[in-house]
């Protein structure tokens, strides 16, 4: 119980991790000259701390001998616990050195779920050789913008360039939305529609209806009814449905050109001008993420690599 109490009456004792460094090297060389030498300060002025240090802790670390300086019992314990605790130091520097440097760190990419991301493959299998160290996650948010701000993904890949303090916006790729049909569907032959030819059409859509940007800026505040509704989250599963007349769709022009061009539906333009817009890489500046700017500089590589390059704005309103 003599150790424990001693222990009991130095409870609010502050150490630092000099004299932590200071038992550590004694006891590892069990000479108070040679520790001087590797801790780079003089015998005397090493004796001086020592005992200073043994003076508030009330106890000796070290039996001295006339051959070598010993732990006593309390002063195992005191190493014991210096060398974890400097240990834990190193092997936080070292990360955080990493992570400054960018060496080391992490990547979390949100993808708008009907953005065709072909890119996605080869852009992350080339950031992986910049960065083999940096873990990429691709992961799924309803709100893309909500959660950059939120800081729960770090690259949002969306359509609009809504202004927002801290995000800052790479325009990516131009895309289309349009409207896709059966070929023999009434509004097949119309030159474009307006948001008034939506009304009590059978359609096939990809997100809940009540949530989508289609239902919140044109049939909600239009009053416009569709008539029977299908949710289809599977791409190729969607276009079948239309190519079979169950009903028509609206969506970017880039995921499903193949469906166009091999006539399995026929599109539509929406609006007079059309309904064209970018989409974008969104990210905050984050200077402990300096490999950020590079994904987006490989992404923006590659696509200028396919001919797509940045381009124009949000057409307003398209479908009046």
């Amino acid at each position: 119980m003599l150790y424990l109490n001693q222990y009991r009456g130095i409870s609010m004792l502050r150490l630092d991790i000099k004299q932590l460094r200071l038992v550590k090297t004694i006891a590892d060389t069990k000479n108070i000259t040679q520790a001087a030498v590797k801790l780079h300060v003089s015998q005397p002025a090493l004796s001086k701390q020592l005992m200073e240090l043994e003076s508030r802790l009330g106890f000796a670390l070290f039996q001295r001998t006339r051959k070598a300086m010993l732990l006593t019992e309390p002063g195992r314990n005191f190493y014991q616990h210096a060398e974890k605790i400097l240990r834990d130091i190193q092997s936080m520097e070292e990360h955080l050195s990493k992570f400054s440097s960018g060496r080391t760190g992490s990547l979390r990419i949100s993808i708008d779920r009907v953005h065709q991301s072909q890119w996605l493959s080869p852009v992350m299998e080339r950031f992986r050789k910049l960065y083999p160290h940096i873990d990429l996650e691709v992961v799924q948010v309803n709100r893309l913008l909500d959660s950059l701000v939120e800081q729960r993904i770090d690259l949002a890949i969306l359509g609009e360039a809504i202004p927002t303090p801290g995000v800052r916006y790479e325009p990516l790729n131009e895309d289309e939305i349009i409207a896709i049909v059966h070929a023999d569907h009434p509004l097949a032959d119309r030159p474009h529609l307006a948001v008034n030819d939506l009304q009590s059409q059978d359609f096939v859509y990809y997100f809940k209806l009540e949530e989508s940007y289609l239902y919140q800026r044109y049939l909600q505040p239009n009053k416009i009814s569709l008539g029977r509704f299908h949710r289809i989250q599977d791409l190729e599963a969607l276009v079948t449905m239309v190519q079979s007349g169950a009903g028509m769709s609206i969506l970017p022009r880039n995921l499903v050109t193949n469906a166009i061009d091999n006539k399995r539906v026929k599109e539509v333009q929406i609006g007079h001008r059309g309904f064209h817009f970018t989409w974008y890489a969104a990210f905050q500046d984050d200077a402990s993420k300096p490999y950020l700017q590079d994904f987006v500089d490989q992404l923006l590589h590659y696509l200028n690599g396919m001919g797509e390059g940045k381009t124009h704005e949000v057409s307003d309103l398209p479908l009046v």
